[in-house]
């Protein structure tokens, strides 16, 4: 899950097969350098592997903040999460 969550951002799994094949041979490659102890992949393992997280969830620090609305995008080939900030203006007398 920390994989899908950090680590890849697609609705297909191209990417999540890549990144879990990237996994396997660094593991496998450990294993050839003489690391023969059974590696558990929990989420530090995988942060240790692949590197930093490169996508966060937005959501939970943007929905805090005062001024924020949450809308979705669509396309043909998939959407987003947008994040619109709105601000409160006085009344305009005409």
């Amino acid at each position: 899950m920390h994989v899908i969550r950090h680590y890849t951002r697609e609705a297909g799994l191209r990417n999540l097969e890549r990144e879990i094949g990237t996994l396997c041979r660094k593991v496998a490659r450990a294993f050839t350098e003489g690391k023969t102890e059974p590696t558990a992949i929990d989420a530090a393992k995988v942060r240790e592997l692949l590197g930093p997280e490169r996508f966060f969830s937005e959501i939970a620090e943007r929905t805090q903040e005062p001024g924020v609305a949450i809308g979705l995008a669509w396309t043909p080939m998939g959407g987003d999460i947008m994040f619109i900030e709105s601000t409160k203006m006085g009344a305009r007398k005409a």
